[in-house]
């Protein structure tokens, strides 16, 4: 089995992460470089970040656990939250680089690396919590608040009720894509 076989068992059977694995709390810090969104091919964005990691550069790929149904069984599988998309640290050789892995269909320059970097610590927030969540195409419409308990204790994003359950969208700009977690309402407090 090669490394990356093996990696990708330990996140299988791990539950929801990133890939590759990283245990670094400080992965998002201020001074380690520029964030880049690679666009990658169809179902490469895991080649493409073991392929980043290898050349020592810092990826962030968030994953999310998914019950598949084939035929008369049932099977989870663990697929990245953004299909198509990573998130690379770096400057313009390791741009240059992920060019170079022939799986990067566009490089989408961040201009506002701060917000970024805080809307991806509350995606890995969320999905390192035990928490349900999913991928819708845009952000809705809603009331900003904030989590005032529980393991999203501070997470902020905008927030619409479903029936009897509440959601909290958690936005990436860049992609015009959010993530949602249902929540209990009385976790969350409304920001003016």
């Amino acid at each position: 089995m090669t490394s990356c076989e093996t990696q990708l068992a330990d996140q299988l059977t791990g539950g929801p992460g990133t890939w590759p694995a990283d245990s670094d709390d400080d992965w998002l810090a201020d001074g380690l470089g520029r964030w880049w969104v690679l666009r990658v091919r169809s179902r490469a964005e895991k080649v493409v970040a073991e392929a980043m990691k290898r050349m020592d550069y810092r990826t962030y790929l968030p994953l999310a656990r998914v019950t598949r149904h084939y035929r008369a069984r049932r099977v989870e599988v663990t697929l990245p939250l953004f299909p198509g998309y990573l998130f690379v640290n770096g400057d313009a050789q390791t741009c240059d680089m992920a060019w170079r892995t022939r799986r990067v269909v566009q490089i989408l320059p961040v201009a506002d690396q701060a917000c970024l970097r805080e809307e991806l610590r509350h995606v890995r927030r969320a999905v390192e919590s035990d928490q349900v969540i999913a991928v819708y195409p845009a952000l809705r419409a809603g009331r900003r608040c904030r989590v005032t308990s529980g393991a999203l204790a501070g997470l902020e994003g905008v927030v619409l009720r479903h029936g009897q359950r509440t959601r909290l969208y958690l936005a990436v700009t860049i992609l015009g894509q959010s993530v949602v977690v249902e929540i209990d309402g009385g976790q969350l407090e409304p920001l003016d």
